[in-house]
């Protein structure tokens, strides 16, 4: 069985869409667990009206806490970790599944394609294809808004390390490649947002994402020492 692990925070605008999708897949043995950070908003009443496992943390600071907040409850021997804002087509569980399966993997990740096309969104995507594929057979690299993990790996390396600001989706991926077969599933693709980007600003965020990446691979020991990135959690809609 596998188990769907949405962490929310203040999502209703975007949580149902991702419902809609996971509802429609022909693939039909899961479970979806919304973990939610406290929502100010219908999150939570959207969650539960659609069915899904809810559990709500009080103190939960970043997408990591909330990941193993909704791991904790799961009952599938694997995990599918999802963000609500992403999109994906009807098949595209059922795709992810055999292929990981056809290649023996533990850890994977699919590609991404932005929800909203335009020209630097789709430079950015392809990028993050590109690096994921090459750094594939030695270092890992990839984002958490769609992490597939095999249930034994996730506790083995002691799920996300809530410690770190951002970049605990990469970390993730590299201690966990060490107790299993990774690979980056390209038969399958998944719509990830820009709002943040659209947000926070491009070149704001580009800067963040290379930062935090060169401490992860060059310099890993600093990870949870580093107070020059700053990352807010679930600030898009509300104060």
């Amino acid at each position: 069985m596998l188990s769907v692990i949405i962490p929310t925070l203040n999502e209703e605008k975007y949580l149902p869409r991702l419902l809609t999708c996971l509802r429609n897949q022909t693939y039909a043995d899961f479970e979806v667990i919304v973990a939610d950070s406290n929502s100010i908003d219908k999150t939570i009443d959207t969650a539960r009206k659609e069915d899904c496992r809810v559990i709500v943390g009080k103190n939960i600071t970043n997408p990591a806490m909330a990941r193993n907040l909704g791991a904790s409850i799961a009952i599938g021997d694997v995990y599918l970790f999802l963000d609500a804002d992403v999109h994906f087509s009807a098949t595209f569980i059922a795709t992810m599944l055999r292929e990981a399966e056809k290649k023996g993997v533990m850890i994977a990740i699919p590609f991404a394609k932005p929800v909203h096309r335009n020209i630097i969104n789709t430079i950015i995507a392809t990028t993050a294809n590109v690096v994921s594929l090459l750094f594939q057979w030695f270092h890992p690299y990839g984002s958490g808004f769609c992490i597939l993990v095999k249930k034994e790996v996730f506790q083995a390396v002691g799920g996300f390390d809530e410690t770190i600001v951002l970049g605990e989706d990469a970390h993730f991926l590299r201690k966990a490649r060490k107790l299993g077969k990774f690979r980056v599933l390209t038969q399958s693709a998944i719509g990830m947002s820009f709002r943040r980007f659209q947000k926070d600003g491009y070149f704001k965020m580009i800067v963040k994402m290379v930062h935090s990446t060169f401490l992860l691979i060059i310099i890993p020991g600093i990870k949870t020492k580093d107070k020059t990135i700053s990352y807010v959690f679930g600030h898009y809609d509300h104060k």
